[in-house]
C-alpha cells in the first residue's frame, strides 16, 4: 500500500482476487500469467524412453505428476487414485517426479497401501520433457496453487490433463475442453476421469487440441510482452505538451 507502488503483477486471476483483499488501490492489481517456453517441448519425442528406463511393459498406463513433494500438492490423493485404478484391474504406473520434505512419508504411504511397485518416485529430474513425452496422462492433485505451470508443460507436450480445481488451475484447465477438472481430494473422481481419457480416443483428441490452443495465452513470449506493457504504462509515460 505504499504510495510509490504503481502496479502489482499477479500470476493468475485467483491470486489477483486474493491480493485485492489487502490492497487499498485495487486497480493497481493486474494478472499476467506465468508462461512457459514451449520450444523446450518442440523437438522429436522419444515416447518409449521412460518405459525403457524403468523396465515397463508397453501395456502399462503411465500417470505422472511433476511438483515439489509438499502438502499443497496432495500426493496422497495421487497415490490413492493410482490405488483405485489398480484395484479395478487397470495396469497403471504412477510417476511422482520431484523432491521435497514429504518424500519419505509418501514412499511409506505408497508401500503401506500395497503400491510400492505401482508408484515410482523419480526424485528431481532435469529432463522433464522426456518424462512428459512418456506419460499417458498428467494428473494434478493440488489443494493450493498460484497458477500451476506444470499443467502448461503437459499442454505443450500434448499430454491430456486431469486436475483439481485449486487456485489458478481452472484458468488453464477448462472442463471437457482443455482437460478434466474435479474438486480437490476426490480420488474416485480422478480415477474415473483417467479411465475415460485412456479409453475414449475422441475425448483425448478433443482436450489435447483444446489445450494446445489454450496454451497460446500462456507462453513465455506472452508473459514478456504483457509485463513490458505494464512497465511502459507506469515507468515511461508519454510526454505531455507544456
Amino acid at each position: 500500500n505504499h504510495h510509490s507502488i504503481r502496479a502489482i503483477i499477479c500470476v493468475s486471476n485467483r491470486i489477483t482476487e486474493i491480493m485485492k483483499a489487502f490492497v487499498e488501490r485495487k486497480e493497481i492489481c493486474t494478472t499476467i500469467y506465468s508462461g512457459v517456453d514451449v520450444s523446450k517441448f518442440a523437438g522429436p519425442a522419444d515416447k518409449d524412453a521412460l518405459r525403457r528406463e524403468f523396465g515397463l511393459d508397453s501395456t502399462d498406463i503411465l500417470i505422472g505428476n511433476v511438483s515439489a513433494l509438499e502438502a499443497s500438492k496432495d500426493h496422497i490423493t495421487f497415490i490413492d487414485t493410482i490405488g483405485i485404478l489398480k484395484a479395478r484391474g487397470i495396469p497403471v504406473k504412477g510417476f511422482i517426479v520431484g523432491k521435497g520434505s514429504l518424500a519419505d512419508e509418501l514412499r511409506v504411504y505408497a508401500t503401506n497401501a500395497g503400491l510400492g511397485s505401482s508408484v515410482i518416485f523419480t526424485g528431481f529430474r532435469s529432463d522433464v520433457p522426456v518424462i512428459l513425452a512418456g506419460l499417458n496422462v498428467f494428473l494434478v492433485t493440488s489443494v493450493s496453487e498460484g497458477l500451476g505451470t506444470t499443467v502448461l508443460d503437459a499442454f505443450a507436450s500434448r499430454l491430456p490433463v486431469v486436475a483439481t480445481a485449486a487456485g489458478g488451475i481452472p484458468e488453464m484447465v477448462i472442463a471437457e475442453e482443455t482437460g478434466l477438472l474435479f474438486p480437490t481430494a476426490k480420488p474416485a473422481c480422478l480415477a474415473e476421469a483417467i479411465h475415460r481419457i485412456v479409453t475414449d480416443a475422441s475425448l483425448r483428441s478433443k482436450i489435447i487440441s483444446g489445450a494446445s490452443e489454450k496454451l497460446r495465452e500462456f507462453t513465455s513470449q506472452a508473459t514478456a510482452e504483457k509485463t513490458l506493457e505494464v512497465y511502459r504504462q507506469i515507468a515511461m509515460p508519454q510526454p505531455t505538451d507544456s
